[in-house]
């Protein structure tokens, strides 16, 4: 069975709060590995549809079947793949005001060591990362150059957009809206429907300058000598689902993370507002609907 459905993004929007609401349906399977990222591997067409079935092996039939992995969205080659292995996918994105996004993405990638292995070269401010790291950061906050792609490859009407602040201050009728777009039965309630419950990840940063020079080195020493020998060994579902049930990351996010963020430098925000403001314009063009509900790019 192949998806019916997919989520694509983009990062830090919400996505594994609808993850958990849509798994909870009774009409919908998502597999325990949210993001599968299937789409984004090479020579698809060796892989594909075997590989890509395993992932839903327990789905049952009539059931709406999805993948959501959040950087499908800003991939070049997604869009054509989709079109090309499945035409008659649904759709759906979760925007978020840029800026926000750009600064929750920063704080995720700061715990992640920005995907590398060794400490060196580490930005030491959000400032510095954009600098650094501009491809990981700003790549997902250009929304219009990316939903331009991907709708040159698929129909509109198979696209659903959301916006994350509706999605926190309407749980349920965004919720209902997914439902309704991926062919199952709108108005299904969640226990997990509270969009500021605990069930959603949280941003967290670090408690201070030694909590956060002992989690990276804990986490380069995890990712070098365990985790990354296990996945090459058993493979990338086996081995998420020992880290998860291991507990890893929630621990170590106890005992080294704080709830939360500090705040934007506000010459930063603005120098922001500014570099995206014509992505913004675009976008409201796109999805023709007013984006004024983003404070710093309301055109009042």
């Amino acid at each position: 069975m192949l998806p019916t459905f997919l989520g694509i993004g983009v990062p830090k929007a919400g996505t594994t709060w609808l993850a958990l609401n849509l798994r909870a349906h009774p009409e919908v399977y998502i597999p325990e590995m949210k993001e599968t990222k299937f789409l984004r591997f090479d020579g698809l067409d060796a892989r594909f549809p075997d590989e890509y079935e395993a992932y839903f092996e327990d789905a049952t039939p009539g059931q709406a079947v999805g993948d959501i992995t959040t950087t499908y969205f800003a991939s070049e080659h997604v869009p054509r793949r989709v079109a090309r292995f499945l035409p008659d996918v649904r759709l759906f994105v979760v925007l978020r005001n840029p800026i926000d996004q750009l600064y929750s993405h920063y704080w995720h990638l700061e715990r992640q060591n920005f995907h590398q292995w060794h400490r060196k070269n580490q930005p030491e401010s959000f400032e510095e990362a954009l600098e650094s790291y501009p491809d990981l950061l700003l790549k997902h906050a250009f929304y219009a150059r990316h939903l331009e792609r991907w709708l040159t490859h698929v129909d509109r009407e198979q696209l659903l957009v959301l916006i994350h602040e509706e999605l926190k201050s309407s749980p349920q009728q965004t919720l209902n809206r997914v439902f309704e777009h991926i062919g199952v039965e709108p108005g299904y309630a969640s226990e997990k429907i509270d969009a500021g419950g605990s069930s959603a990840r949280r941003g967290t940063s670090p408690r201070g300058p030694l909590a956060e020079w002992t989690h990276e080195v804990l986490y380069e020493i995890l990712n070098r000598k365990l985790y990354h020998p296990l996945k090459n060994m058993i493979g990338l579902q086996s081995a998420d689902r020992i880290k998860d049930a291991l507990r890893v990351r929630p621990i170590m996010e106890f005992l080294f993370r704080k709830k939360g963020y500090p705040d934007m430098r506000a010459s930063t925000r603005q120098h922001l507002r500014e570099r995206l403001q014509d992505d913004v314009r675009k976008t409201e063009e796109l999805i023709d609907r007013d984006l004024s509900i983003w404070e710093e790019f309301s055109q009042a």
